[in-house]
């Protein structure tokens, strides 16, 4: 059984701008947009923004835009700790594969 999410009234007072990559992948993403799963984004968890979170099957989506960094995996282990399923998705493989990272996104979903 997972463990309780603890979300952040601080996290959640830090929204931030989408990127370009992060906006294209949400239009496919809200109100059921892929495979009937819901999706919420900037979602707080504990003092982590996630880009997006799919709470039916406890994964957690991030678009980077760089080269894994340090707080970028201290993140995915905080997440992965709170029994939650991280995909990390590249911003330029979002912007010019989207059809290939859906697929991929729809295969995290079942495998949850």
């Amino acid at each position: 059984m997972r463990p309780p999410l603890v979300f952040s009234r601080y996290a959640s007072q830090q929204p931030r701008l989408m990127s370009a990559a992060e906006r294209q992948l949400w239009y496919r993403l809200r109100a059921g947009g892929l495979d009937g799963h819901v999706f919420l984004r900037q979602q707080s968890i504990g003092p982590y923004l996630a880009s997006f979170y799919c709470a039916a099957v406890g994964l957690v989506i991030e678009v980077v835009e760089e080269v894994v960094a340090t707080g970028d995996q201290v993140r995915h282990r905080f997440f992965e700790h709170m029994g939650l399923q991280v995909l990390q998705l590249d911003s330029q493989q979002v912007l010019h594969a989207l059809d290939e990272v859906l697929d991929s996104i729809v295969q995290a979903l079942h495998s949850s």
